[in-house]
């Protein structure tokens, strides 16, 4: 056997937990490298108005360079400030006081042409380099400014934690409800599946339709369609069998007269074969009238059926005078079909009246579903006896009519519903059948 197969919600959050954790995961990767293009973009337009700044402050005069440093901003002057230039012409090289001893790894650039790149600075932090080449009379200088980045990741890692921070409490929110969603989008195919445990419990006789959604509402009418055709079917199998027993009845009669022309050892084989028909045929009969009007899907009146049932069998061994004592309780029901419970107890019942000399006694309780006793006051039956009861065409007296079939029936109907029936002596002297069926 296979393993369960997981549910609709798990499947739907697990789905959507881990789309909305890739999404969200894949924005907060693509915002990141927006976020650091932009800033860097900022930066860059900082820079490139510093190295104006010490384009136009650089010189060149008698083949020396020199640099106008009152025409820059004081924070080239302090060491380690995280803002630097270079500026360079061959060995000929300027720099500003904030790099100290350090320097700055730019390579030679043509006049015009610009370079963009990184580096670690004096302090052994980061840095964004941006460079150019610079006409100078004769010469081609190469002028290049720095920035320390390091606050400008810090601050950008913040950001990404708190924005990751962001985004699981927002994948938390959305899964939660997501969870509320599916919980309420699954709620028409629980209220099917509970009132198909009230179709089984006998409390509806169909699924309803109104107020089921459109999506579901194709599944209940299949439901409603099968459940009408599988009662249609018992219905015509029922009625078929009553009909076939009625229908051999005057063969029987016939064989039984034909029977009387032959001589005697063979009109005494024909005879025992038209007997155990003729049994057979009248336990069809008799089931039929005692299973009644199919009532599928819906609860009876379990005492009323009982009291019915047993009215009937008084009146087929009206010659017995049978006393039948019904004693059920008055909030005792079955969760099943209509007809298997009176079949099954019409099986127990006449099988007791059968063997009863005066007195059959029925008693149903409530004990985790139903416990219900069948005993009567005839012989009984001995222990090696009761093990064989319920084989098929097993009978503990070939000269009492019969086909040895009941009571195997009844343990077919015992074994559907997952019941258990078992045999022992009864107080009334006879033989008692103990029925334990299980709430549905």
């Amino acid at each position: 056997m296979t393993g369960q197969a997981p549910s609709l919600r798990r499947r739907l959050t697990l789905g959507v937990g881990a789309l909305v954790a890739t999404l969200t995961a894949l924005g907060l990767a693509l915002g990141g490298i927006g976020l650091r293009q932009a800033l860097e973009g900022v930066l860059l337009e900082r820079l490139q108005h510093d190295l104006d700044a010490v384009i136009a402050a650089t010189t060149v005069a008698g083949g020396t360079l020199r640099l106008h440093e009152d025409q820059l901003v004081p924070v080239y002057a302090k060491v380690y400030s995280g803002h630097y230039f270079r500026v360079s012409e061959g060995s000929d090289v300027l720099r500003s006081r904030s790099l100290w001893d350090a320097d700055l790894p730019v390579p030679e650039l043509a006049a015009g042409e610009r370079w963009q790149g990184g580096a670690q600075g004096p302090a052994r932090q980061p840095l964004l380099i941006l460079a150019q080449g610079v006409r100078r009379g004769e010469r081609t200088l190469v002028v290049a400014v720095a920035e320390d980045v390091s606050s400008i990741d810090r601050w950008q890692w913040r950001l990404l934690a708190g924005s990751v921070l962001f985004g699981l409490l927002v994948l938390a929110a959305i899964l939660v409800a997501q969870s509320v969603l599916v919980r309420h989008a699954l709620r028409p195919l629980n209220q099917v599946s509970a009132q198909l445990r009230r179709l089984q419990q006998g409390e509806l006789a169909v699924l309803p339709t109104a107020g089921v959604p459109a999506e579901v509402l194709p599944l209940v009418e299949r439901l409603n369609a099968a459940l009408e055709l599988l009662v249609a079917r018992l219905e015509r199998s029922r009625k078929a069998l009553g009909n076939l027993a009625h229908a051999l009845k005057t063969p029987l009669t016939v064989l039984t007269q034909l029977g009387d022309e032959l001589a005697a050892p063979q009109r005494a084989r024909l005879e025992q074969q038209v007997r155990a028909m003729h049994a057979t045929v009248e336990r069809e009969l008799k089931r039929a009238r005692l299973a009644g009007a199919a009532t599928p899907g819906q609860r009876f009146d379990l005492r009323a059926d009982l009291a019915a049932l047993a009215d009937t069998l008084a009146r087929i061994y009206h010659g017995k005078a049978l006393r039948i004592d019904i004693d059920a309780a008055p909030d005792a029901s079955f969760a099943g079909d209509r007809e298997d419970f009176l079949e099954l107890m019409g099986v127990l019942l006449d099988n007791a009246c059968k063997w009863a000399r005066a007195r059959v006694a029925v008693r149903v309780a409530l004990a985790d579903g139903l416990l219900v006793s069948v005993e009567d006051d005839g012989p009984g039956a001995s222990a090696e006896q009761m093990a064989t009861l319920t084989a098929r065409g097993q009978r503990l007296d070939e000269s009492t009519p019969g086909a040895g079939l009941g009571l195997s029936i009844a343990a077919d109907i015992v074994e559907q519903y997952g019941a258990s029936m078992n045999f022992e002596r009864a107080a009334l002297g006879g033989l008692r059948v103990v029925l334990r069926l299980p709430a549905l």
